[in-house]
């Protein structure tokens, strides 16, 4: 049932309510105004990974609702050493798409992998500013997917 206390979402959300309640009986209004804004940057920042990591490459549909299987050429990579050092190798996703379980310490730059052109703190920059983005990416993509069908 969508209301009942075993809800991943309704727990999830309570520890959140719960938390914002104590910061604000704690610290008070200032800090709550705080802890919200850093979620709501860290969400945005989450999803502007997420944008940066798959833009432009698709899956092909093998039969009506079914796509081929998620490997190495779906997701983009860097081999920017300040990324993955500064991010745990986040930058290393399309490993992580071939190999899923494989601890984040341990993921590789794969060289088949679609390579991004820059580093993660350049390409969020550009992915905020989507006239500059699409201006750099879009060739790249197509370039890649075009490559990408070819060696298929």
């Amino acid at each position: 049932h969508a209301f009942h206390h075993s809800n991943r979402i309704i727990q999830d959300s309570g520890i959140s309510l719960l938390l914002m309640t104590v910061i604000l009986l704690c610290a008070g209004p200032t800090a709550l105004i705080f802890l919200i804004a850093q979620a709501a940057i860290a969400i945005l920042e989450l999803e502007i990974i997420n944008y940066i990591e798959h833009y432009g490459l698709y899956r092909r549909e093998i039969s009506p609702g079914q796509f081929e299987e998620q490997q190495s050429c779906h997701s983009w990579t860097s081999g920017h050493h300040f990324s993955n050092w500064a991010l745990f190798n986040l930058p290393r996703h399309a490993d992580h798409h071939d190999y899923a379980g494989r601890p984040y310490y341990m993921l590789r730059n794969l060289d088949a992998a679609p390579q991004l052109p820059a580093g993660y703190s350049t390409m969020l920059v550009l992915a905020i500013m989507p006239w500059l983005w699409k201006k750099v990416m879009d060739p790249i993509a197509q370039s890649v997917m075009h490559d990408s069908v070819i060696n298929r």
